[in-house]
């Protein structure tokens, strides 16, 4: 409950200083040209049909494929980046309402090149992992090395709950698993032994040829337009492996889920030498629209994995009773760190996004709205609000501030602790009320 309510008031922090008219021009929109499934005019077939006899030979070949199945040890590198940002930001959109009175925000609009629109990072999320398998047992474990948390949600104090919001909705995808769970639901993959050739309606587009691999390309969308799927295109080895090598998936507008405008998934895959296949990258992209009035947003998750190894791993590795722990300065990595372990750099927006929170925290009547959602979220204000310089002493809990019951009639409560900024051993709190029944 406390990370929906975290990422409803980050909602609520951008809607609140940045409502803007958001009527689009189209001259002042880039889009870039996307892969269209073509709904054939002819009935749909499953005997005979050369797709499904195609896709198959997929599905059969899925479990030689997964290298989790066929090692007793595995371990992989995964970074994982989340970046929340105002969409379809236009030019017309910057000259009105809250935009006109933030010149500075000119600097840090940039075009997503996926869905070719104009946005502005709000947040950015970072996490580097170490994840282990253990077949024997099937023990799995995560081992988080770095983190880092950077924007809005800095100021609302309320990242790492941020971000294991997001992530818990837009959780990593693996288009060979049977079920796919995205956004709190489960959707029949593609690829599912159980249901996808009853599910799914498969066309063989044509036949390419990239990187000197000969490739078949597949559409796919659900055989019911009114069922909750995916639809969207694969490219497959024209041989006997009948690997999948890039994946697109399209979430299509009406889907019923709250909040999401659009959705576009794209997967890629890497073969090593030593013949593993195995995914690469996973990227996704989410379109959110609150309400109709309020500014768009955008989340994009991008988890690039590296480091595949199958070496034997020692047993201290898998902690019993837990799936993930954290390195004690996981969240203390410097910026050379992380330009180490990026599998690719920062834009420049999200590289100037601390310049961005700095510029808003400044804004006037800013402190206000921060005090209100701070409130709201962690149930108490800080008597400082600036990150660098964290306060001493903060005002909680704020929901019993004013309160009534039969003794006291209507009470007011105010209480408060120091914090570790004043000393880090010790902590102190109290509070001092008052009745206006008892008068005490």
């Amino acid at each position: 409950m406390k990370r929906l309510l975290s990422l409803f008031a980050l909602f609520l922090l951008c809607a609140a200083t940045l409502t803007a008219q958001t009527d689009i021009a189209v001259a002042d929109t880039l889009r870039l040209d996307e892969a269209t499934v073509r709904v054939k005019k002819e009935r749909y077939r499953r005997k005979g049909n050369p797709a499904v006899e195609l896709m198959q030979h997929v599905i059969d070949a899925k479990g030689e494929n997964d290298w989790r199945q066929r090692h007793e040890y595995t371990s992989v590198q995964r970074h994982s980046k989340i970046v929340f940002s105002l969409n379809e930001v236009s030019e017309r959109t910057l000259q009105e309402g809250g935009y006109s009175r933030m010149p500075f925000i000119r600097d840090h609009v940039e075009v997503c090149n996926i869905t070719g629109k104009r946005i502005i990072p709000m947040t950015i999320d970072e996490t580097l992992t170490r994840s282990v398998t253990r077949r024997h047992g099937a023990d799995t474990q995560d081992i988080v090395i770095g983190k880092r948390h950077s924007g809005l949600d800095e100021l609302m104090e309320v990242g790492d709950i941020t971000a294991a919001g997001l992530a818990d909705l837009f959780t990593d995808v693996n288009i060979l698993d049977d079920d796919i769970r995205l956004l709190q639901h489960q959707i029949t993959s593609p690829l599912s032994r159980r249901t996808a050739l009853s599910f799914y309606q498969y066309y063989i587009e044509d036949t390419l040829t990239v990187d000197s691999l000969r490739l078949y390309e597949v559409s796919f969308r659900p055989r019911n337009r009114q069922d909750f799927g995916f639809s969207g295109l694969l490219l497959i080895a024209a041989d006997t492996t009948y690997r999948v090598h890039h994946a697109t998936l399209n979430m299509p507008k009406g889907t019923g889920i709250n909040w999401i405008d659009a959705m576009k998934l794209t997967q890629s895959f890497i073969t090593l030498p030593s013949g593993e296949h195995l995914l690469r990258c996973n990227d996704m992209v989410l379109e959110l629209r609150i309400l109709e009035s309020l500014q768009k947003f955008q989340v994009r998750r991008t988890t690039t994995f590296s480091q595949f190894s199958t070496e034997e791993l020692p047993s201290v590795l898998f902690s019993p009773g837990g799936k993930s722990y954290e390195m004690k300065d996981a969240a203390e990595r410097g910026p050379v760190f992380w330009i180490l372990h990026r599998a690719d750099p920062l834009t420049d927006a999200e590289e100037r996004i601390d310049d961005f929170k700095e510029n808003m925290l400044s804004m006037r009547g800013m402190k206000p709205i921060l005090w209100v959602v701070r409130a709201v979220v962690n149930n108490s204000v800080p008597l400082s609000l600036r990150p660098d310089k964290p306060a001493k002493v903060d005002i909680t809990p704020v929901n019993t501030i004013i309160s009534s019951n039969p003794v006291d009639g209507v009470r007011l409560r105010l209480s408060a602790r120091t914090t570790a900024q004043l000393m880090p051993h010790l902590f102190l709190k109290g509070y001092v009320a008052y009745g206006f029944k008892d008068r005490k």
